[in-house]
């Protein structure tokens, strides 16, 4: 998602996973540009 908060995972199998993160969890987001 574009907060970054949701990741979606598939494997070759069909299989699908959804991570959620909670906020701060992965630290701050830096501008690229």
């Amino acid at each position: 998602s574009p907060d970054a908060k949701f990741l979606a995972l598939s494997s070759q199998d069909g299989y699908c996973t959804v991570l959620e993160f909670e906020n701060d969890e992965l630290g701050s987001p830096i501008s690229i540009s």
